[in-house]
């Protein structure tokens, strides 16, 4: 457990204990590390790109669309960095967790996460969190909890700190329930069909770690591998939202090419991104 203290003015000093699994249900290390810090190197690259937002509402799916529409564009910023190229193997944008394991599967290794991000379809629909209320959890603004949603898959990951390590998936059954599974990056060998579940087991293995916070969890459909659990799907709370134009700053700001940091902002930013909400019915942690 996490134990977080808050000062409410005017109220006694009180203590909020919150469960570790919250928002996400990985596995996750003991050290706390810094948006600034250093994080694992990326290879130098030759490719520039602009980074910047679209400018156009989102598209319309079923996860409803973003009321801080970005009203401007980010300035824009080279970035030296070698892209991934999509395998001419996979024919169809990722709507899944196994298509997201084909893919990874098809790339030469290792894949990083702005490699991954790299050959994703664009736009990206994007909404980023700063809560840390996470087994997944954001530093801080800078460095938040980013979703990138495909259809009823929504991809997670963030860029620096314990969360950087893994990338989280979930894919929404009908907007309040969703399978869950995670997968560590970088990506170094094939993976089993069943990894990104696997991973997300809790120690006896008939349930998962997701069950702490996500409720109501029982075996997933048959048309997903044995292992694999649907529960209750969770969206982060409205007031740790993170605009994408400060994301874009921070993204432009950022200059080492050498940083998974600036690598996981260039990536996302190289291509259209545009703002996305939760669904509606979908619920907060509390």
């Amino acid at each position: 457990m996490r134990n977080l203290a808050f000062d409410i003015p005017g109220k006694h000093h009180v203590a909020l204990t919150v469960l570790l699994l919250c928002f996400g249900c990985g596995q996750q290390t003991a050290t706390k590390t810094n948006a600034r810090s250093n994080p694992p190197a990326t290879d130098p690259a030759q490719a520039t790109d602009p980074t910047h937002i679209d400018k156009d509402s989102a598209n319309s799916n079923s996860a409803g669309t973003n009321p801080n529409t970005t009203s401007k564009d980010t300035s824009q910023v080279a970035v030296a960095r070698e892209k991934c190229v999509a395998p001419a193997s996979i024919k169809a944008a990722p709507r899944s967790i196994a298509d997201i394991t084909a893919l990874l599967n098809a790339l030469p290794k290792p894949v990083t996460i702005p490699c991954l991000l790299d050959v994703l379809p664009r736009p990206f629909l994007v909404n980023a969190s700063s809560s840390q209320l996470s087994i997944q959890p954001a530093v801080d603004e800078h460095s938040p909890r980013i979703f990138v949603f495909f259809d009823d898959l929504i991809v997670t990951f963030v860029p620096a700190g314990d969360g950087s390590k893994v990338v989280e998936f979930s894919e929404v059954i009908d907007n309040t329930t969703s399978v869950k599974g995670e997968i560590a990056f970088p990506v170094t060998a094939a993976l089993a069909p069943t990894v990104a579940f696997d991973r997300v087991k809790g120690s006896s293995g008939a349930s998962t770690r997701c069950a702490a916070c996500h409720a109501g969890e029982t075996k997933a459909p048959a048309s997903f591998p044995d292992g694999a659990f649907v529960s209750k799907a969770v969206k982060p709370f409205k007031s740790s939202d993170v605009p994408l134009d400060n994301l874009a700053a921070d993204a432009a700001a950022c200059k080492d090419e050498a940083d998974q940091r600036c690598a996981i902002l260039h990536a996302l930013f190289e291509g259209d991104v545009k703002p996305q909400a939760f669904p509606v019915e979908m619920k907060t942690l509390f």
